[in-house]
């Protein structure tokens, strides 16, 4: 019985294990990452990444495959240190920290380099393409880049008093 309850066990390990999908480790490489996303192959990777803001970030992506017509990929940060002028002006970056994503798209957008993508709103370029807590805060850090950039336009420049603004004072001995 306990011969026949192990064979049965080992039957059904590996024919999981046969029918699962070989996942490349690109550990941090960014090209090998890169070069599997233009075919979809399975693949994960973790970088991390910072700005000239002082943004920090570590991110883990992940190539699941093909499903049906659409490459399937999967996105969280894994560790976000964000500086406190940053949350000021962005507070939905608070909660960057763990958020994650599905995306599910047409291969034909993953070139490897970037995603090419048929969205005409430059705010919102992965559509309804992706889903999940790292596209909801993307979403609002992108709407309120947007409000802002909005109001910019809406200020009028003739106001301003070139005196109180550093950026407009000329050095008395520059001959410009």
């Amino acid at each position: 019985m306990k011969y026949m309850l192990l064979v049965l066990l080992s039957v059904i390990l590996v024919s999981g294990c046969a029918g699962s999908v070989q996942m490349i480790d690109c550990g941090n490489s960014e090209a090998c990452f890169k070069e599997n996303m233009k075919n979809c192959t399975a693949a994960k990777y973790t970088y991390s990444e910072s700005d000239d803001l002082g943004n920090q970030f570590e991110t883990y992506g992940e190539i699941r495959g093909m499903e049906g017509e659409n490459c399937v990929f999967y996105m969280k940060i894994l560790k976000a240190d964000i500086p406190e002028e940053s949350l000021e002006l962005f507070p939905e970056l608070a909660n960057f920290e763990g958020s994650d994503m599905l995306c599910k798209m047409p291969l034909s957008m993953l070139t490897g380099d970037e995603i090419v993508t048929d969205s005409e709103d430059v705010f919102d370029p992965l559509g309804g393409y992706c889903a999940g807590s790292y596209k909801d805060i993307m979403d609002a850090f992108m709407q309120r880049l947007k409000d802002m950039m909005e109001g910019m336009l809406e200020m009028d420049f003739d106001d301003l008093d070139p005196e109180e603004h550093s950026s407009f004072k000329r050095d008395a001995g520059a001959g410009i």
